[in-house]
């Protein structure tokens, strides 16, 4: 038990690190261009599986607001999960719950917002493409939307890991019946 604690807490200190670093990431990335971090399309890193878009340092600082604005609808979902991870790792860390209704439910929300982001995915496509080409003359402005064979593995992931939590809540509820039983 004493292993699980402290992978816990090296775990929930990694999650909470980035948790801070993922927006601080994303905006010096777009403050900057992308030099910083040697990435010259600004959503290679972000989702965007699509066609080539402009270099970020290309593109006009009303663009680049409004490309940071839709690239955090997706950084905030993940900032959404590792919050939810941090909190995984600190009931595991601090009180040894490992398969309480708590544990339970905190798995169901981390997979329900995974999937969030799996669903908003190619919508963020659309918006990221449509942002970053939008200072483009007509006829050189587009909107991607795509599907890949990443999202499907991800969403089939995501949906075991839903079914995992609903047999070990199905299995606490047994349990708790049984306790009750005289």
């Amino acid at each position: 038990m004493n292993k699980i604690r402290r992978l816990s807490l090296a775990l929930q200190f990694i999650f909470g690190i980035l948790f801070l670093w993922l927006p601080i990431y994303t905006f010096v990335f777009w403050l900057s261009n992308g030099l910083p971090f040697g990435a010259h399309y600004p959503t290679n890193v972000f989702l965007y599986n699509g066609p080539a878009l402009p270099y970020i340092w290309m593109l006009p600082l009303s663009v680049k607001v409004y490309g940071f604005l839709v690239n955090m609808i997706p950084i905030g979902l993940y900032m959404i999960v590792l919050s939810l991870l941090v909190r995984l790792f600190y009931l595991y860390a601090h009180y040894g719950e490992i398969i309480s209704m708590r544990i339970v439910s905190l798995y169901k929300t981390i997979a329900l917002f995974l999937l969030s982001v799996q669903i908003i995915r190619p919508l963020y496509g659309m918006l990221i493409s449509y942002t970053l080409t939008s200072a483009n003359p007509p006829g050189l402005r587009f909107v991607f939307f795509g599907i890949s064979l990443q999202d499907v593995i991800m969403i089939s992931i995501i949906s075991t890991i839903l079914l995992i939590s609903w047999i070990i809540e199905e299995y606490h509820e047994l349990n708790e019946e049984q306790g009750y039983i005289v």
